[in-house]
């Protein structure tokens, strides 16, 4: 449902939004707070709001000991590969076999008080693993966690006797692990006016507007999808929410294995591993070609349905823009398909880009 929300606490998100340094970003936060009434409608807001302050404080406070001119934090590392991957449990041991099994690195602190990285390799594409300290820790390290994990792509999560524990923690820090019926994408341009993509189940296009005028957003592309109502786009600005797809790490008969549903995908079969990946990420493979020669080795990641217009995009704007037409060959067949700009990818697709 809509918070309901004074609107000077809705122009006061703007300025929390468009601050970029921590202190401004806590100094603002600590405005919309003592905005924003308490009521039932605006707990897991204030909640969220406090955590966000929380996490600035301690970066800020870490910011301050460190003697170097710049401060990197381990928990702010920027995402590499396909996607970043939480790893997350409450028993040390497991966690780093389980990391291990992943990443293949061998040498380990003796306590885990922060994250550390490493990369999982499988059919040709890369992932980032996070090895984040075990749950309980402490409550500051707690929030830490869920935090970078409410910002990875997916959470891979330890100790699945109880699974639904761990979903009710992860809901309880902003994080939905279950498919939402709907979902929203708000990215801000610098002109153009609100575009809408898709439609809402309780409003029209013009409440949508009027949603985000209130936000100061004035010059966005939002993508809806599924069934969406006027709330979820408020949701999506505020981040009082987000989806992140989680599945269990179990062993059976002696072996690490991701659960999903009715089958299990080792961690020794990194090929598997990597395709059941990509799939809950909504990710295909695709690879290009020059004319006269072998198809590339490693494949562009692109979102399912998405066509060779966005693939054009993705390589160059040159070839967005003299793009003449494109040659797909799909499933090991020996004669391509012309096709246009509007066609629609597969995965395991190669493809010729011809231009003017």
């Amino acid at each position: 449902m809509v918070t309901n929300i004074p609107q000077k606490a809705k122009a006061q998100w703007d300025r929390v939004s468009a601050a970029r340094f921590p202190r401004e970003k806590l100094r603002e936060l600590e405005i919309f707070k003592s905005m924003v009434p308490r009521h039932k409608g605006t707990d897991k807001l204030l909640m969220q709001v406090k955590r966000k302050m929380a996490l600035l404080r301690s970066e800020i406070s870490e910011g301050k000991r460190s003697k170097t001119a710049t401060y990197v934090s381990k928990w702010t590392q920027p995402k590499h590969g396909a996607a970043k991957i939480a790893l997350v449990g409450s028993s040390p041991q497991q966690l780093v076999a389980a990391f291990h099994h992943l990443t293949d690195r061998q040498k380990w602190p003796r306590e885990l008080f922060e994250p550390h990285y490493g990369i999982l390799e499988g059919g040709r594409v890369q992932f980032q693993i996070v090895l984040l300290p075990p749950l309980t820790k402490s409550p500051s390290i707690d929030e830490k966690t869920f935090n970078l994990c409410r910002n990875s792509d997916l959470i891979l999560f330890l100790d699945t006797d109880a699974p639904e524990e761990f979903h009710q923690l992860a809901q309880d820090h902003g994080i939905l692990p279950t498919i939402p019926g709907g979902t929203v994408e708000i990215e801000r341009t610098s002109a153009g006016g609100v575009r809408i993509v898709g439609r809402t189940a309780d409003a029209t296009q013009l409440d949508v507007i009027r949603l985000l005028e209130e936000y100061r957003i004035r010059n966005a592309v939002v993508k809806m999808a599924g069934e969406v109502k006027l709330g979820d786009v408020e949701n999506a600005i505020l981040e009082t929410w987000r989806h992140v797809p989680c599945f269990p790490l179990r062993r059976v008969n002696g072996t690490l294995v991701v659960g999903s549903g009715e089958r299990n995908h080792p961690l020794t079969d990194r090929d598997s591993l990597a395709s059941f990946l990509l799939d809950r990420l909504s990710l295909m493979r695709v690879y290009t070609k020059v004319p006269g020669q072998q198809p590339a080795e490693k494949p562009i990641l692109m979102k399912k349905r998405s066509h060779v217009g966005d693939l054009t995009r993705e390589i160059h704007s040159y070839l967005a823009k003299n793009f003449k037409y494109a040659l797909v060959w799909r499933d090991t067949a020996e004669t391509p398909l012309r096709v246009s700009k509007s066609y629609e990818l597969r995965n395991g697709d190669v493809v010729e880009i011809r231009a003017r």
